[in-house]
């Protein structure tokens, strides 16, 4: 008995999360000392969850033997899920709204990066699809499985690619601009249309939650955006937290009516993420929601994804390898369609465009647990999607005159030697 109430809580089941956060806070830090700040954090807590995967005593922590082989326990498994949806909302919310206004240009020589990079969509898209063929060997269901491999070919990482570029002072260059708008509505289309694959797989069961999700949706920007009396936000300011307290309400109504139409929970946790950032809720709220998912719940979801991943490859395995190998190297031919940039850039920014666009992650981790491709195949695509994630940065850091073009195709040019490290 404690205070009158008994309750039977295990406070020691808590230990793998707490060993997770720990090792979430250490991560930054050694990059830093490292001098290593240019590698993603989230590829080294994927590679560090592989490590923890091959140490027995600290990786049984977090699962449970069952008739079908280990399997994440209760915790681990709810935290996964929450912490996938949470990394899903963030991106949502970090969508670069600002991109998607297509640029008037009076000047016909000059390059127009809205139209230019829906070329680039659209044939990224046709040749993934065709790429996508050649692993019809792994896929448990080829009827489902060519489409999500396409969607997994033709994604970028939005939530990576953006920040990298306005790292480097290149976002407002005209190759920025074609890159981040390519890679915004590269995430958009790639969550849509998985959610569209999953409802229409599922019969379109409760397929009236997906109207009544619009509808918050709809109301929650309308009440924010244009609802916002001075009186009744004058006593709102008054609510501790408010804010927070609502991003969080509409967060979990939107995943819960997401996953009940069919469409897994990545649709409502990506929309409501979306039409939080319309409704430009106030930066104390968003950077509480961000500290909280960034801080959290997204680390402890990566290490989780590098458990899984571990105990599920073989790395010494040469076919294992292999694998990883051929795909990472599909993902970036996957965006030889960049190439005709050839036309306006040299290949000193063409190559590092093709490699920044073909950065992925969030499509190939929503993959794994659909069981559409085999276990093998899907870890191995996890894989080699974090090597996407880190070849980029790297590129960027070692190519000092990126994003330079010829004067006459570009009205921002870049100097070199004004690029801040």
């Amino acid at each position: 008995m404690f205070l009158g109430v008994h309750y039977a809580f295990d406070w020691s089941t808590l230990w793998p999360l707490v060993l997770l956060i720990g090792l979430g806070a250490f991560i930054p830090v050694l990059l830093s000392v490292l001098k290593l700040k240019f590698i993603p954090v989230f590829v080294v807590e994927i590679i560090l969850g592989i490590i923890i995967a091959h140490i027995p005593q600290v990786s049984q922590l977090f699962f449970v033997d069952t008739n079908h082989g280990f399997e994440f326990n209760a915790l681990s498994s709810g935290v996964y899920v929450i912490g996938m949806a949470v990394l899903l909302f963030l991106s949502g919310l970090d969508t670069d709204f600002s991109v998607l206004k297509p640029i008037m240009k009076k000047d016909k020589k000059t390059l127009n990066p809205f139209p230019l990079a829906w070329i680039c969509i659209g044939l990224v898209v046709l040749v993934s699809f065709g790429l996508s063929f050649i692993f019809s060997s792994f896929l448990e269901n080829r009827y489902l499985g060519i489409p999500l491999l396409t969607i997994a070919f033709a994604s970028t990482f939005a939530s990576l690619v953006i920040p990298l570029l306005h790292s480097q002072n290149i976002h407002n260059t005209t190759i920025g601009k074609i890159v981040c708008t390519y890679s915004t509505i590269s995430e958009l289309l790639s969550i849509v249309s998985l959610s569209a694959i999953m409802i229409i797989e599922n019969g379109g069961k409760n397929i009236w939650l997906i109207a009544i999700l619009i509808v918050i949706l709809v109301l929650t920007y309308v009440f924010k955006k244009y609802l916002n009396f001075k009186s009744l936000k004058d006593k709102m300011e008054g609510i501790v937290f408010l804010g927070i307290r609502l991003m969080v309400f509409v967060f979990f109504v939107c995943v819960i009516l997401s996953a009940q139409t069919g469409a897994e929970f990545i649709l409502g946790a990506f929309l409501a993420g979306m039409i939080i950032k319309t409704t430009k809720v106030s930066h104390i709220a968003q950077e509480t929601f961000e500290a909280i998912g960034y801080g959290i719940f997204v680390p402890v979801f990566y290490m989780l994804v590098g458990i899984n991943v571990g105990t599920s490859l073989d790395f010494l395995s040469l076919d294992i390898l292999g694998l990883i190998l051929i795909l990472f190297v599909i993902l970036v031919v996957s965006k030889v369609p960049f190439m005709i940039l050839f036309k306006w850039y040299p290949g000193k920014t063409v190559i590092p465009t093709m490699f920044v666009a073909s950065s992925t992650i969030i499509v190939a981790l929503t993959c794994e647990h659909l069981g559409v491709f085999e276990d093998t195949f899907a870890n191995a695509l996890i894989v080699a999607s974090a090597l996407t994630c880190i070849i980029p940065p790297i590129l960027f850091y070692l190519d000092k005159k990126y994003g330079t073009s010829r004067a006459k195709y570009d009205d921002i040019i870049i100097d070199p030697h004004d690029i801040t490290n």
